[in-house]
């Protein structure tokens, strides 16, 4: 996809109509299957006790890393990237604090992760909570990223990671100069 012209309106229409078939038909085909047949999928191996049946790879619930929810998810994400595709050229604005939270992916990262380690354990708290925790953690980083962008041009752990690769080199090629 990093080779394609992601300018492309056609490029956005694919990707959204093949991810979305693609994601929903390989959800709905594993959920159906499990279910039809009563295929067990939670046990052993993501409990760690190293038991394992190969039904655990139809497994398409989230995060589970089994085959049938990684390529639901990598339809989702096609479908996710087309519709983004299709609707930056026409809202220009909505996109920036994507784009500033995109500059800096490995801060973010970070933030949410240590932020979700700040997080007492609590049982099951319901999906609308995890809802409002989750826009919580993403607009205030959102905030924090369009102001940072106003005086730097990439996010402090990237702008760390580039002190630590040295100064830029030019493009030589090999065994010119020898």
């Amino acid at each position: 996809l990093g080779r394609l012209d992601l300018r492309s309106e056609r490029l956005g229409a694919i990707l959204l109509s093949v991810g979305t078939v693609a994601g929903a038909a390989l959800w709905i085909g594993a959920n159906t299957i499990v279910s039809s047949f009563d295929v067990r999928t939670d046990f052993g191996g993501r409990r760690g006790d190293g038991s394992f049946n190969a039904g655990r790879l139809l497994d398409a619930e989230g995060h589970s890393s089994m085959p049938a929810w990684v390529l639901s998810s990598l339809g989702t994400s096609a479908a996710v990237l087309g519709l983004s595709l299709l609707i930056a050229p026409r809202m220009p604005g909505m996109v920036r604090p994507l784009i500033a939270v995109g500059s800096m992916s490995l801060t973010y990262y970070v933030y949410q992760a240590w932020v979700t380690n700040l997080v007492p354990d609590t049982p099951e708290t319901g999906a609308g909570t995890e809802w409002l925790f989750a826009i919580g953690v993403y607009t205030s980083f959102v905030v924090f990223a369009l102001i940072w962008k106003m005086f730097f041009s990439s996010g402090p752990l990237e702008r760390i990671l580039r002190i630590g690769s040295g100064p830029k080199r030019s493009a030589e090629p090999v065994g010119v100069g020898i």
